[in-house]
C-alpha cells in the first residue's frame, strides 16, 4: 500500500486529487495539508511514502520540502506546480523533489 499526503492550499485541487487517487486500491490518502504547519503535523503523526505538494502555493515554500524530508527522509516528494519557470523547478530538485508535475490549463472555448 502506498501512503500519500496531498499538500495544496486549494480545496478544489485537494478534492480533485482525492477523486483521482481514490480509484486506486494500492493508494491510501493519509492526509491533506493546506499549509506548511498542517503538513508538519501530518508528517509527525503518519509515515508517508509519497508527498504530493504544490510548494509554490501560498502557505508553502521550497524550504517546506527540505523540512518535510528531514522529518521523513525515505519519503518521495512530487512537486505539483503552476509555476513554469526553470528556476522554480531547479530549486525544487535541489530541495529534494523526486519529480514534478506541471499544473497546466489549456484555454478552450466553445460556442453554443
Amino acid at each position: 500500500m502506498i501512503r500519500l499526503i496531498i499538500a495544496d492550499n486549494s480545496q478544489i485541487v485537494q478534492t480533485g486529487l482525492h477523486s483521482i487517487f481514490s480509484n486506486y486500491e494500492n493508494i491510501e490518502i493519509i492526509g491533506d495539508a493546506g499549509s506548511s504547519e498542517s503538513l508538519y503535523e501530518l508528517l509527525v503523526s503518519f509515515e508517508a511514502d509519497i508527498l504530493l505538494i504544490d510548494f509554490t502555493a501560498p502557505g508553502f515554500a521550497v524550504d517546506t520540502i527540505t523540512k518535510a524530508l528531514k522529518l521523513q527522509p525515505k519519503m518521495k516528494v512530487v512537486a505539483l506546480t503552476a509555476d513554469q519557470s526553470g528556476a522554480t523547478i531547479v530549486n525544487a530538485l535541489r530541495a529534494g523533489v523526486t519529480s514534478y508535475i506541471r499544473k497546466r490549463s489549456e484555454e478552450h472555448t466553445s460556442e453554443l
